[in-house]
């Protein structure tokens, strides 16, 4: 009897175990978003949130080119817009940076001299051809596709 107590003992403690441990540790499969992000990305629409909703506007000036933004392997970043100067002629501003990314978050520091700030995007959708995000702590957005 003290034999059979024994082994059901066992039985139940090993039941028990095995149970408890089916998966202590849940799978961390996190996207790594810094080489989806790579590239040239040229302006299609930017968007503010009204009532929950994403409200697009697609009416981006195209007069002297479409505004882009950069982001390169060695984390610069540049963002660069056309505008018609002085007797129409167009121009560029350009200004640079250098990026990180942490799960969806990009962080941009803006290393230009006299513009020096950072700010944050958060990554909504992206895919091969497109990118949306969030820019940190506003209700706008940009979407953007690789050129």
């Amino acid at each position: 009897m003290k034999t059979i107590s024994k082994f059901f003992f066992l039985f139940v403690f090993t039941l028990f175990g095995l149970i408890s441990c089916e998966d202590d540790n849940p799978p961390t499969s996190k996207t790594d978003y810094s080489s989806s992000i790579v590239g040239k990305w040229e302006f299609l629409k930017t968007g503010e949130k009204v009532n929950n909703q994403i409200l697009w506007d697609d009416n981006i000036d195209l007069e002297c080119g479409k505004d882009y933004i950069e982001f390169s392997q060695d984390k610069s970043y540049k963002d660069i817009n056309f505008y018609s100067g002085e007797n129409g002629i167009c121009e560029d501003d350009v200004i640079g940076g250098i990026w990180t990314i942490k799960d969806k978050l990009i962080t941009v520091d803006i290393t230009d001299v006299g513009d020096e700030y950072s700010f944050g995007v958060e990554i909504l959708e992206i895919t091969d051809s497109k990118l949306v995000v969030n820019v940190e702590n506003e209700e706008y957005y940009w979407m953007v596709r690789k050129n």
